[in-house]
């Protein structure tokens, strides 16, 4: 075999793996983590100084997990029976399997909160807003 088809085998091959990886391109999924996320870029010096708030307040670990559930340590002030909190897991690579939750306050500093059935990595989001001063926590956690 001469050069010259050695060339063309190249270039064929080439080919065939830049055909290959645009098809696997066209078929990869692109979602944004929130949906109005343009509206939501405008508000977030509005979510850091809520994140400013908690971490103002914060003396112990906020969460910690045990087998089935997440408990949230709210420090002391921050929360007020019959608060409303606002938690969400968001699975950053399919919207499909994010889980949301809105726990109402009893007035107790803890709250459980259940974690999701998928087995992935997930995003967790919790905010909520005593008297006027909001607060909001995100951290990543796998749920293995």
């Amino acid at each position: 075999m001469n050069w010259g088809y050695k060339i063309l085998i190249t270039i064929i091959v080439f080919l065939a793996g830049m055909i290959f990886m645009v098809m696997l391109a066209s078929k990869q999924k692109n979602e944004m983590l929130d949906d109005n996320y343009y509206q939501k870029e405008i508000m977030f010096q509005g979510q850091i100084d809520a994140s400013k708030n908690l971490q103002n307040k914060l003396v112990t670990t906020f969460i910690n997990q045990s087998a089935s559930v997440y408990t949230l340590n709210f420090p002391a002030q921050t929360i007020a029976k019959g608060d409303s909190v606002f938690a969400e897991f968001l699975c950053l690579h399919s919207e499909k399997q994010d889980v949301k939750h809105i726990l109402i306050s009893n007035g107790s500093a803890q709250m459980e909160l259940p974690k999701p059935a998928q087995k992935t990595k997930f995003t967790l989001r919790i905010n909520w807003k005593s008297g006027a001063t909001p607060y909001y926590y995100q951290t990543d956690v796998a749920n293995n």
